[in-house]
């Protein structure tokens, strides 16, 4: 058996999924501090900007398939044993006909070939009807959504 733990939403208090660089004039006002900085280069603010982005498209989506460990590894609420998980923004879906084995592969990362990290997780399934803090027992992750996308192509 494994134990898939999906990526619900950033925010762990509200029940907003965007990312904190979401939030309008964020990004910009990151950007233009990297402008303001005087102690930078050109050449260093370009890559500073670059460095930024990157970070930003890495991030994690709702969806994504962020940890895989063997079944029974993350406790239900009230269970001694185990690992606890965050409630508030990962659903635990927990499969019993996939070995750990076979499901290692989803925890794939995509890295560009110079090792600059472009997507946190490489591995994705609709988010329909799960919820944070939600146990789903099912049989493939086919089952959950109907495809289980690859971000690398």
């Amino acid at each position: 058996m494994a134990d898939f733990l999906i990526f619900i939403r950033n925010s762990c208090v509200t029940a907003d999924s965007g990312h904190w660089m979401d939030e309008p004039g964020v990004y910009e006002n990151l950007a233009l501090r990297i402008d303001a900085d005087y102690k930078l280069t050109v050449e260093q603010k370009i890559q500073s900007k670059e460095i930024l982005a990157l970070k930003y498209n890495a991030r994690a989506r709702p969806g994504d398939i962020a940890e895989v460990r063997p079944g029974g590894y993350f406790c239900e609420p009230g269970e001694e044993t185990g690992r606890g998980w965050n409630h508030y923004c990962y659903a635990l879906v927990r499969c019993p006909k996939i070995t750990y084995d076979q499901a290692r592969i989803y925890m794939d990362k995509i890295e560009s070939a110079e090792g600059v990290l472009l997507r946190k997780h490489r591995y994705s399934v609709a988010t329909l009807g799960l919820v944070a803090g939600e146990i789903r027992i099912i049989n493939r992750l086919i089952d959950l959504t109907g495809a289980v996308v690859d971000k690398n192509g």
